[in-house]
């Protein structure tokens, strides 16, 4: 799939979001299950190799994606990337 695709069938819905890096991410929802799945999308934050302009960056690309995606999500995707985090 690419950005913005969508796919429909009987009990399924694929939605193409877009990543902070080449690919896509996506919602799923299957019947009436809603998953997130983030492919490429990512917040690249690597300290030791990244000055403040670039972390700042790639958080705000991030956060302009699950925004994005946020309108057919029930729940917050960044308590799933909090976990990862950690």
């Amino acid at each position: 799939m690419n950005l913005r695709d969508t796919y429909k069938e009987k009990d399924i819905e694929v939605y193409a979001f877009g990543s902070t890096d080449i690919g896509v991410s996506f919602v799923i929802i299957f019947e009436g299950i809603t998953i997130f799945h983030a492919g490429d999308l990512n917040y690249w934050s690597w300290k030791k190799e990244s000055n403040d302009a670039e972390i700042t960056q790639s958080y705000d690309m991030f956060d302009a994606e699950i925004k994005k995606s946020h309108y057919r999500l029930k729940t917050s995707v960044y308590q799933c990337f909090l976990l990862i985090q950690e």
